[in-house]
C-alpha cells in the first residue's frame, strides 16, 4: 500500500524510512503516541510534571481536575521557539541538519464559578466551586529534517524495485502509473530477466561481477502539527477533592518530502549513471477523545493525582505522489535522462492511539515552593491500524509483537523568592520496544532537561522556560530480503524556549 510516515519524536521524534510502496505500519502508532506533555513555560520548566499541581494550562492537559484548583479566572497565552540539530551516521559518513521555527504552544481561558455563603464569602465546605476550561495546545510538533549519505557496494534501491516488480508482466508495468517499481521500469532502472515476472537491476550483467559502488544519499523534510482543542469542567469539594474532565478534539496536518539518490561514483555500473526516488505527501485528519482526573489534597503539603486519557481514533487521509528518475551512461531513444511521475493518489485509514494513565504526587508549600512527580503508563501494543480498503492484519501483529507497556517519568521543582519563582525539571521517556537488546530499542529512549523562572504579582504573571531534549533514532532507507543493506543512526538535540503570560481576573 503506502508510505511510512515518520514520528517520530518528536519531537520528539520518531523513525525515518524511505519505503518504496506506500504503507502505514507500526511506526505510525509511535508518531502520535510518544510526546512530552508540556504546553506552557512553567510546565516545560518543571519537566512536564504537573499532574497534581494545577494553576496552569499545562497542568490541565495532564490532569483536568487541576482546573478546579483555580479560585480566580485565568487567561493564558504562550509562544515559543524550537531548534533541532540532527546528525546522521550512515555507512560511516556523518551528515547534519539544523532547523528552527516559531510556534504557539498553547492558549486558554478558565472561568471560575465560586459558591458564596449568606455573607457573600466563598464557601469552604461542600461543593465550593465549578470551573470551565477552553484551551488550545500543540501536542506534537511534527518537524523533521533528516539527511544522510554514504557509499554502498552491497545493495541498491534498484534491487528493491526489482524485487517488488516480481510477478508482473512488462505490459503491467508499462500501464502502471501508481507504484514506484513500475516507474523504475519506465525509467530504465530495472529490466526483465528474460523470465516472466522476474526482474533485475539494469546494471546487472553477470552475477559473478563485483557489485557497483553507489553513493547513496537522502533527505526527509516534514512540517506539521498535532493540535488539541479542549473543553473541560471541574469541581472542588471543600477545596480538598478536585475532579474534572475534558472533551478533546485533535487535528493532524503535515507535509512531507522524501528525496533519495544513488550515483555510480566509480563508473562501474553498466548502463546506469544515477537514479533518484522522490515522494510528496500531505496528511490531514482528526480524532476525538476525553480525559478524566482527580486530585486529593491530603493536607496543606501533599497532593495526590490520578488521571486517565482515553484512546484516540484518528481518521486520516493521505494525498501522495512519486517521481522516479534516472540518468543513463548512453542515450536511449534520443535521451539519457528519464523522469516518470506517478498519478496523484489518495488513501484513507484510521490510527488508534493507545490511552494512558498518570499517577502524580506533589508537595506544595505556599509561598515557599513545590516538588512534583508524574509516572505515566502507556501500553503501546494497544495501538491499531484499520481501513475499509486494506487489511492491516500483518501491521497490527507487528504492533503487538514489537511494542510493550512502558512508564514515562517526569519530575520538577520550584522555589519561591519574593515574586520570583526558580524552576527545574527532568523527564524520561522509556523505550516502547519489546526486545530491549536490539540496536533500535537501545537508542529509542528520550531525555528532557529543563529550567526556567516566573515573575508573579496579584493579577499578572510572566514565565520563561528552557528545555533540552536529546535522543537517538535508528532508521533504514530501504530493506531487502536477499542482500545486505545499510542502516543509520540519527542523533537529535532539540533546544526550546517558551514564554507564557497569565492574566488573573
Amino acid at each position: 500500500m503506502k508510505f511510512l510516515k515518520n514520528l517520530g519524536l518528536c519531537i520528539v521524534v520518531f523513525f525515518f524510512c524511505i519505503p518504496l510502496v506506500h504503507a502505514q505500519n507500526e511506526q505510525d502508532v509511535l508518531r502520535y503516541s510518544r510526546f512530552f506533555p508540556f504546553s506552557t513555560a512553567r510546565s516545560l520548566a518543571l519537566g512536564g510534571a504537573m499532574g497534581a499541581v494545577g494553576h496552569d494550562i499545562g497542568s490541565y492537559t495532564i490532569n483536568p481536575a487541576g482546573i478546579a484548583v483555580n479560585r480566580y479566572n485565568l487567561l493564558s497565552f504562550s509562544g515559543g521557539t524550537l531548534q533541532t540539530i540532527s546528525s546522521g551516521n550512515y555507512a560511516g559518513d556523518i551528515s547534519r541538519a539544523n532547523r528552527f521555527n516559531l510556534n504557539i504552544p498553547s492558549m486558554g481561558i478558565v472561568f471560575t464559578g465560586l459558591k458564596y455563603d449568606d455573607k457573600n464569602k466563598p464557601v469552604s465546605d461542600g461543593w465550593a466551586n465549578v470551573n470551565l476550561l477552553f484551551s488550545y495546545n500543540r501536542v506534537t510538533p511534527l518537524y523533521e529534517d533528516y539527511t544522510y549519505s554514504g557509499n554502498n557496494n552491497q545493495s541498491s534501491i534498484a534491487d528493491v524495485f526489482a524485487q517488488q516488480a516480481a510477478g508482473n508482466s512488462t505490459s503491467d508495468l508499462e500501464n502502471n502509473y501508481a507504484d514506484p517499481y513500475a516507474l523504475a521500469y519506465k525509467s530504465g532502472i530495472i529490466k526483465s530477466a528474460g523470465t516472466f515476472g522476474k526482474y533485475v537491476p539494469s546494471f546487472t550483467e553477470n552475477n559473478n561481477n563485483p557489485r557497483p559502488n553507489f553513493s547513496q544519499s537522502g533527505q526527509n523534510v516534514l512540517r506539521g502539527n498535532v493540535n488539541e482543542f479542549s473543553t473541560g469542567v471541574a469541581a472542588s469539594y471543600a477545596h480538598r477533592w478536585f475532579i474534572g474532565g475534558t472533551f478533546i478534539l485533535q487535528t493532524i496536518r503535515f507535509k512531507s518530502n522524501l528525496n533519495y539518490q544513488e550515483e555510480d561514483i566509480d563508473n562501474t555500473a553498466a548502463y546506469i549513471k544515477s537514479m533518484a526516488y522522490d515522494q510528496k505527501l500531505f496528511t490531514s485528519g482528526s480524532g476525538a477523545g476525553f480525559k478524566l482526573g482527580a486530585i486529593y489534597r491530603a493536607n496543606d503539603l501533599v497532593r495526590i493525582g490520578l488521571s486517565y486519557h482515553s484512546p484516540i481514533a484518528y481518521s486520516l487521509t493521505d494525498q501522495y505522489s512519486y517521481n522516479v528518475s534516472s540518468t543513463l551512461d548512453q542515450a536511449s531513444n534520443g535521451t539519457a535522462y528519464y523522469t516518470n511521475p506517478s498519478d496523484q493518489q489518495n488513501f484513507s485509514y484510521r490510527i488508534y492511539r493507545p490511552g494512558r494513565i498518570i499517577v502524580s504526587l506533589a508537595l506544595v508549600k505556599e509561598k515557599k515552593g513545590l516538588w512534583s512527580l508524574d509516572a505515566e503508563y502507556v501500553n503501546y501494543s494497544n495501538g491499531n491500524l484499520s481501513s475499509i480498503t486494506y487489511n492491516f492484519n500483518q501491521e497490527n501483529k507487528n504492533i503487538i509483537k514489537s511494542y510493550n507497556p512502558g512508564w514515562n517519568i517526569r519530575t520538577g521543582g520550584e522555589l519561591f523568592f519574593e515574586k520570583v519563582f526558580l524552576r527545574c525539571g527532568y523527564s524520561y521517556m522509556a523505550s516502547p520496544y519489546t526486545d530491549k537488546n536490539t540496536y533500535a530499542a537501545a537508542l529509542s529512549s528520550r531525555h528532557l532537561i529543563s529550567g526556567g523562572l516566573g515573575i508573579n504579582n496579584k493579577y499578572n504573571s510572566f514565565d520563561i522556560g528552557l528545555g533540552y531534549i536529546t535522543g537517538k533514532d535508528y532508521f533504514t532507507p530501504y530493506s531487502i530480503s536477499n542482500l545486505p543493506y545499510q542502516s543509520a543512526i540519527v542523533k537529535e538535540e532539540s533546544f526550546m524556549m517558551m514564554l507564557t503570560y497569565n492574566y488573573k481576573f
